[in-house]
């Protein structure tokens, strides 16, 4: 992005820090396995869970009864369990509220350089792929895409992240976008993951957690 980038957005909840880059050792345990969301593999989708967690707090986010999202189907439930059975509601509360105010602090970013939508890419996962190719040969001009309730993408189009034989390329409205990677600090200046994939965090509160896509924004590569 050519746009005059301010100061990135410092993080101080434990949770958080532990959640999204895997560093620290909250007390009691919490979050104890986890390696980081930004990881390259984010150990029983720990630091995702967390984050989801959050957003949907922070969002109003809430999915129907069997619409679940890929990492609930994973059955990872005694390792969540273990790693936020000790978790305080005072820093979970306070983690929210952090992840409240960079979200506002985001979309003064995109305020000030009158930016509404981005044009962003992703690498598809497996259980978007399966959906895709079920749909793809059907009449309608579009798909029912499934996703996560928080998806990172990348707003190079030259990166994309992990392998796949297919990328989703899609116009995304800013005020969906809740994390960029160069208004987010790393607590140990480590930037090897995040900030390798230029990436952004996308998140979505469709019920049935689908949004709907012209067959063209998936390509095989």
């Amino acid at each position: 992005m050519t746009t005059q980038n301010p100061k990135p957005y410092k993080l101080t909840n434990p949770y958080l820090i532990k959640a999204i880059f895997g560093y620290g050792n909250p007390e009691n345990g919490v979050l104890k396995d986890c390696n980081g969301y930004v990881s390259a593999n984010d150990t029983y989708n720990l630091g995702r869970v967390f984050l989801e967690f959050c957003y949907s707090k922070i969002f109003n986010i809430h999915r129907l009864p069997g619409y679940k999202t890929d990492w609930m189907i994973r059955q990872y439930d005694y390792y969540h369990m273990e790693n936020l059975e000790n978790a305080s509601p005072d820093l979970i509360e306070s983690a929210c509220v952090e992840l409240e105010d960079m979200y506002t602090y985001i979309q003064k970013f995109f305020k000030s350089n009158n930016i509404t939508n981005l044009k962003l890419k992703r690498m598809a996962q497996p259980f978007e792929i399966g959906e895709y190719l079920n749909q793809v040969n059907n009449k309608e001009t579009y798909i029912m895409y499934p996703t996560n309730i928080l998806s990172s993408y990348s707003y190079e189009l030259s990166k994309g992240g992990y392998y796949s034989d297919y990328m989703l390329c899609r116009k995304v409205p800013v005020n969906n976008i809740v994390m960029i990677d160069f208004l987010l600090e790393d607590p140990q200046s480590s930037i090897k993951y995040l900030h390798g994939e230029s990436e952004m965090w996308v998140i979505e509160n469709d019920m049935k957690g689908v949004i709907r896509l012209d067959k063209t924004c998936i390509k095989h590569i």
